[in-house]
This record gives C-alpha cells, sequence and structure tokens, in this order.
C-alpha cells in the first residue's frame, strides 16, 4: 500500500462519518445553509481558504501549490430531495419530507476525504485543485454560478466529478466514452377549450381529451417517430384539469420532458412534438401552447481525461472499470462543466444484492454501501494529483 492508499485508509471512518452526518441533516436545492456551513467548517479545519457564490448557496475552496503548475476542478453536489425516508437507518434524516435520496451526502464526503488528502500534500503540488460545492443540482441549479468563478479563477485543465450508482455493483467504476448522460429539456402544455355541462359533450371544446390524445401521441415519438438508432425518451411527469367529474373544464395541462443524446435531437423533438400539438387543435378544436425550457446538453467525457481516470483507477487497489456498453439515460448539470472544460462524469457503483443495497436512486428507501466512499476518495486524489504531475 503506498502513502496515498494509507492517507485515504487512515481516513474511512471519517468520510464515512461525514456521509452519515450530512445524511441525517438534508437540505433542499437553495436552501443548504446548514450544510454549506458544515463543510466550511472542515475546510477551515483543514487551513483551506474557500469564497461563498453571489446568487447561490453553491461556494469553492482551492487548494494551492506550492509552485505554479495546471489547475485541475473537482465537484461535488450538495442537495437533498424532498422525500420522506424509510430506510430504518440509524442516522436517517431529521429533517421532516427531506431526504439525501441521491448519493449526494456520499458525494460531500468524498470529496471532503480528497481535500484532507490533497491539503497535507500541498508542499508537493504544482499547480491547484479547485473543490467545487455545487448546490440545487437536483432542481438544475448551481452550475453556471460556479463556472463563473472558475472562469473568473484561470479556469481549469480538466474538471472531474463522481456519482454514485445504486444499479451498479460497489467495487466499480463507470467510466463511458462520449455522451455519458442524457441531454434534456422540458415542456408545459397548454390545452384550451370551452367548458361546459358534463352531460353535454357534444357542446363543448373538450381540453382533457386532447391533451389524452397527445400524451398517448408523445410515447410513440420514440419508437414511431425518432431515430431508431439514437436513444430518446418522452416522459410525462404531470396532467392537471378539471375541478368536478361532472364539468368539463375549460384547460388542461401537460408537463414533461425530452431526454435524447445526440446534440442535433433537441430542433428535431421539439418540431415533432409541435406537429402533434397541430393535429390535437384540429381533431379537438382546441388551442394548443407549448413552452420549452432551456436546453440541457449531454454530459460528454473528454477521451483524453478519460484516458487520465483510467489511470488513476488502475491504482486504486478493489476498484475496478466496468465494461460499460451504454450511457446513462439520466440527466445533470455537469454537463454545463464538461461543455466548458475538457472532463469527465464517472459513475461510482455502490450496490451489493446480498444486503439489499440496490434499490434505485431518488427512491425513500435508497441506501449505499459505504465501503465505495474511500474507493470514491483515493480515485479522485489520485486523479488530481496526475493531472498535477504528481505520482503516489
Amino acid at each position: 500500500m503506498d502513502e496515498i492508499a494509507e492517507a485515504c485508509r487512515t481516513l474511512e471512518d471519517q468520510i464515512i462519518d461525514w456521509r452519515r452526518e450530512f445524511h441525517r441533516h438534508p437540505e433542499l436545492s437553495y436552501q443548504e445553509t446548514w450544510t454549506g456551513r458544515r463543510i466550511q467548517a472542515e475546510l477551515d479545519r483543514l487551513g483551506l481558504p474557500w469564497e461563498a457564490i453571489p446568487e447561490s448557496t453553491s461556494f469553492a475552496a482551492t487548494v494551492e501549490g506550492a509552485r505554479p503548475g495546471p489547475a485541475v476542478a473537482l465537484r461535488a453536489d450538495i442537495d437533498g430531495l424532498p422525500v420522506t425516508e424509510d430506510t430504518g437507518l440509524a442516522f436517517a434524516s431529521e429533517t421532516e419530507g427531506v431526504m439525501h435520496a441521491c448519493g449526494h451526502d456520499g458525494h460531500i464526503a468524498m470529496l471532503l476525504g480528497a481535500a484532507s488528502v490533497l491539503a497535507a500534500r500541498r508542499d508537493q503540488l504544482a499547480g491547484r485543485v479547485h473543490l467545487l460545492f455545487q448546490s440545487a443540482e437536483e432542481v438544475g441549479g448551481g452550475a453556471v454560478e460556479l463556472i463563473r468563478w472558475l472562469m473568473d479563477h484561470g479556469g481549469a485543465e480538466r474538471v472531474a466529478a463522481l456519482h454514485i450508482w445504486s444499479s451498479l455493483p460497489a467495487g466499480t467504476l463507470m467510466l463511458y466514452p462520449g455522451a455519458t448522460m442524457s441531454g434534456l429539456f422540458a415542456f408545459k402544455i397548454t390545452f384550451r377549450g370551452e367548458g361546459g355541462h358534463g352531460s353535454r359533450p357534444d357542446l363543448v371544446r373538450d381540453p382533457i381529451k386532447a391533451a389524452c390524445d397527445v400524451v398517448l401521441q408523445l410515447s410513440a415519438i420514440p419508437v414511431n417517430y425518432y431515430d431508431a438508432l439514437d436513444h430518446a425518451v418522452v416522459h410525462i411527469g404531470q396532467i392537471h384539469a378539471g375541478t368536478a367529474p361532472n364539468i368539463f373544464p375549460e384547460t388542461a395541462e401537460v408537463i414533461g420532458g425530452v431526454r435524447y443524446f445526440n446534440p442535433a435531437g433537441p430542433p428535431e423533438l421539439m418540431d415533432l412534438i409541435k406537429r402533434m400539438l397541430h393535429g390535437a387543435e384540429l381533431t379537438h378544436n382546441v388551442e394548443c401552447r407549448i413552452d420549452f425550457s432551456p436546453v440541457l446538453t449531454p454530459v460528454m467525457n473528454d477521451a483524453a481525461a478519460l484516458a487520465e481516470a483510467r489511470q488513476a483507477l488502475a491504482a486504486v487497489d478493489g476498484l475496478e472499470l466496468l465494461d460499460a456498453t451504454q450511457p446513462l439515460m439520466g440527466s445533470d448539470n455537469y454537463s454545463l462543466f464538461t461543455a466548458e472544460y475538457p472532463g469527465f462524469y464517472g459513475f461510482l457503483g455502490a450496490a451489493d444484492d446480498e444486503r439489499g443495497l440496490n434499490v434505485q436512486q431518488h427512491s425513500p428507501h435508497f441506501d449505499l454501501d459505504e465501503a465505495v466512499l474511500v474507493q470514491g476518495t483515493e480515485f479522485l486524489v489520485r486523479y488530481a494529483l496526475g493531472v498535477l504531475g504528481v505520482r503516489g
């Protein structure tokens, strides 16, 4: 065991304790004040300067090397989810209706572990390591402000992040080339008709029927209307209409999103949706309005950064490269970082089927194999040192 591995293993209990502490005190997006203060206290203890990001609950710290050199940025998201925990864990959430159900508590713990190891080696570093603690990732926030901060501080040769993933085996790391997570745009469709009594559908212009027809047509886009060789998903999460069972309402709303991988996909997909809405207007004699959210691009893993990541991975005992044959359909605004700087997003397996640690992210029953946290910490340290030209 070399000194980097030994330093990380010495911190293992502390990393797990941090994860459990943050798990007990989750906070929703843009409300991560306790979380921020607690992380900042650890950074102060390590002697690492940090800066609050204006108009955000994100913040950043820097491990400054003794000599000039390149910069690498390591990112962790810190917000929880509006989920009521049902795990029975001794360290379960103490915040009613809020839970770390996506592994962000583990992300914080790993980055603090990496900060601890790197801070102790400042005199060996030629360059700097920026530690980015991102708020509000779950609602698409936090990234723009941190990227602006990074630009103001000289940018970075590489950006890197890990995401715990509950469907991948513990002890594995997925490093998928190219688009590793899908892009996303959301939409809200408003159907406006003419209401009336439930007994006379012939005298109204029913927005509910139009909405139902469109929902079914939207679900057929990936199969029947879009490139069969390109992954795409259309998901509807909300339908709102009506006040009583015997009243045809004036309006109905359908809210959902589209995930894709081909950068050329959004215009074509948006056009398909608009054509379906035009058909609904003609068929049901209603008016349709659609509002699209800004397009979030896919997370793109840079080839050179992945090669460096594989080198770091090879030095972590007990961590193996997962031979992944397909990307992940989820989306993450970490894509904004990889669009600006070459880097990667790795997925750290945290599932243990025998212990029942394989529940999907965002579930009230979500938990993870904590043994992977020290592996993730060591990987982040080795990657950062590798970019700065330091070998363990």
